[in-house]
């Protein structure tokens, strides 16, 4: 994700509850335990994961997904959610990414979380803080083409298609509806680029495949939205209906095939770009009760895969991995001894800065630098990691991934001098190393690398819910008040909070272990 990892790997929500009557004995998590400070340990990973990305329409669908966690951990007191502890907590990073992920959750939000966000920003303003430019796409006119219907002989509709595209962003979205169970939408996909057409005439063949024939239908925009939003509203009647249901919170985000987003992971990005669709008068349908008819066998073809399953049927279409680019010939020996690089290693978004200054040989590979990485900082190695560079990802050789293999890349050849690449530990908390090349020199006789030669400050403990998360631990802990502090120095194996030092840092003590670890 790199952008678009798995943003909320590390939430332990696995259910919900309408009132604390409701909570599961003995359970933690943001849910039961209740509270503020619960709530931005939760959410801390997630929101850490957007600190990275870029993009207007990949910043969207990352907070969209936020909103289904939010939506399934807190239900109605979502509102609480974003605007006593989401937003205050981007408000004291005190960044301009920070306030491009406040503008994207007040507009998926609107009404009174969009109220509260442009006062928050009206606050960074004052700091002189504001939003990236690339933002300001999410104000651009959503317009649509291809709209689709797909009905049954009862002119019932099964299917709904249609092409989105906003500020040079196109979407191909498909909507599986179910009209003998309330006409609720059933899953949602997305297709990208030029093989939406290609979709519909799948579609067309679809209900000859179950024996009900299905007819595709032209609409204008006015009625398409009016049948989605009949839809979505549907599901969203059930989902409340289901409300006290002992759910998972990830297989909840994904669609029926669990190989992509879902309904929950992109409602609201789905509400916000169907909603600027033009609006019909006319009323939405009444809710009716689920219903057992003929073409109850198209509706189970959803779920038992009759056709092949939506997801086989739209792989050709997604996203395309680009191909590896060639990495430089790596050095020989009789190219003679590599130079040494002096990098720069700071923990993204720590705040004071958390930061190491390491003298590399350039022809470490990157399996010899995450281990370098991982004594300099102080972790355990027990979560997994990756490079990504200008010549891809590596990591440990992983296909589905698109990692390639660390040991066969040296620094020298994935780093120029002044590049810069990341260092990502841990998918769920999210550690972000961000490498920077200070200067490559000739290798100093009589100097043994790699060495350490500065830094400031811990590393923050192992999986406290990346540096939102590890904020939240560091306020509990200067608080002997706050309700969490003696669960926290238990979790840290701590008798006193005085021994915890974030800012403890032993220059000798990195040098000595690298110097071991040779």
């Amino acid at each position: 994700m790199s952008s678009r990892r798995k943003a909320n790997r590390s939430l332990k929500i696995t259910h919900r509850r309408e009132d604390a009557a409701s909570a599961v004995p003995g359970c933690r998590c943001a849910v039961c335990d209740g509270g503020n400070a619960s709530l931005r340990r939760a959410f801390a990973p997630g929101l850490e994961d957007l600190s990275g990305i870029d993009a207007a329409d990949e910043l969207e669908a990352a907070c969209s997904t936020l909103f289904g966690v939010m939506s399934l951990s807190v239900g109605d007191e979502g509102l609480h959610g974003w605007t006593q502890v989401v937003l205050p907590m981007l408000r004291r990073r005190g960044t301009p990414q920070a306030a491009a992920v406040m503008c994207t959750i007040g507009a998926l939000g609107g009404g009174e979380i969009e109220q509260s966000v442009e006062a928050e920003l009206e606050r960074l303003a004052a700091d002189g803080i504001r939003p990236p430019a690339w933002v300001h796409a999410l104000q651009s006119p959503v317009t649509a083409g291809d709209l689709r219907a797909y009905e049954d002989p009862d002119g019932s509709t099964w299917l709904l298609a249609g092409r989105l595209s906003r500020a040079g962003t196109k979407a191909g979205i498909v909507l599986a509806v179910d009209p003998e169970d309330c006409g609720a939408l059933e899953d949602v996909w997305m297709v990208e680029g030029d093989a939406f057409v290609d979709v519909l005439a799948r579609m067309r063949s679809l209900g000859q495949r179950t024996g009900a024939p299905l007819a595709e239908v032209t609409l204008d925009a006015m009625e398409w939205r009016w049948r989605a939003e009949a839809a979505m509203d549907a599901r969203e009647v059930h989902d409340a209906d289901d409300a006290d249901d002992v759910v998972d919170v990830f297989e909840e985000l994904s669609n029926a095939e669990g190989d992509g987003p879902g309904w929950r992971a992109m409602a609201a990005m789905l509400r916000f770009w169907i909603g600027q669709l033009p609006e019909s008068g006319k009323p939405k349908p009444p809710h009716g009760d689920e219903g057992d008819g003929p073409l109850a066998k198209l509706r189970g073809m959803f779920a038992a895969g009759a056709y092949g399953n939506m997801a086989s049927a739209l792989a050709p279409y997604g996203p395309k991995r680009p191909a590896a680019i060639e990495l430089p010939t790596r050095r020989k020996k009789s190219d003679g001894p590599a130079p040494v690089y002096r990098l720069r290693v700071d923990l993204r978004g720590a705040k004071p800065p958390i930061w190491r200054r390491l003298e590399v040989a350039g022809d470490t590979t990157l399996a010899e630098l995450h281990r370098i990485l991982q004594i300099a900082f102080g972790w355990d190695d027990c979560h997994m990691h990756c490079f990504e560079t200008d010549f891809g990802t590596f990591g440990i050789p992983d296909p589905d991934l698109g990692h390639r293999a660390e040991q066969g890349a040296t620094l020298e050849q994935v780093l120029a001098e002044n590049g810069k690449m990341t260092y990502t530990y841990d998918f769920g908390d999210s550690w972000d190393h961000i490498i920077t090349v200070e200067s490559v020199t000739p290798l100093a006789e009589g100097v043994a690398y790699p060495r350490c030669t500065g830094g400031r400050r811990a590393a923050p403990p192992e999986d406290c819910g990346g540096i939102w998360g590890y904020e939240a631990l560091c306020e509990i802990l200067a608080d002997p008040e706050d309700e969490q502090h003696a669960e926290r120095l238990e979790w840290l194996g701590l008798d006193d909070a005085s021994e915890f030092d974030p800012a403890a840092f032993d220059l000798a003590e990195t040098d000595r272990l690298l110097c071991a670890g040779r």
